[in-house]
């Protein structure tokens, strides 16, 4: 009896080291490279999610409401990617030379969604000089300075990326 429950338990935990295995359990930091591409990737995915935004938020500032609630819109898509992204690098495990500009990063992120309300609501008000103060200000904002910060950290630590600008 003892000898067909130890059996079952080695054929459990070896189940268990199976499927940790598969899903890529573990603790283990990815590379450099990989955690690159993923910062890439990410960079690459949020500078596509705001291709027509300038031109909405343009046409919203010339007074074409219907512009103002497309840019509405794009400000509500852009925010749920940023937030997406942040939960997705959320998940990485980035090398340890990383780690601390990686945490700032992914909290930066969601603060910058956050702080595009205001923006969103001006859009919403169709109030074109509101509109152009919430976009003079975006620059300014704590949680933008937090993401150029983290991304000049990681760039100091030796890492590249491209972040979909141009600019790698």
């Amino acid at each position: 009896m003892r000898r067909r429950q130890l059996t079952s338990a080695l054929a459990l935990l070896a189940l268990l080291g199976l499927l940790a295995a598969a899903c890529g359990g573990g603790d283990e930091a990815l590379s450099k490279d990989e955690y690159q591409q993923q910062l890439s990737d990410a960079g690459q995915s949020l500078t596509q999610s705001t291709a027509n935004l300038g031109e909405d938020v343009s046409a919203a500032v010339q007074g074409q409401a219907a512009a103002g609630d497309k840019a509405a819109e794009d400000i509500e898509s852009f925010q749920a990617k940023l937030r997406d992204t942040a939960d997705e690098l959320e998940d990485l495990n980035p090398p340890e030379d990383a780690a601390a500009a990686h945490d700032r990063l992914v909290t930066a992120l969601r603060d910058y969604a956050d702080d595009l309300d205001e923006l969103h609501d001006a859009l919403g008000e169709g109030d074109a000089s509101q509109i152009v103060a919430k976009m003079q200000a975006l620059a300014s904002l704590d949680s933008v300075k937090a993401v150029e910060q983290a991304g000049t950290d990681l760039k100091e630590q030796g890492y590249e990326f491209e972040d979909g600008s141009g600019d790698g």
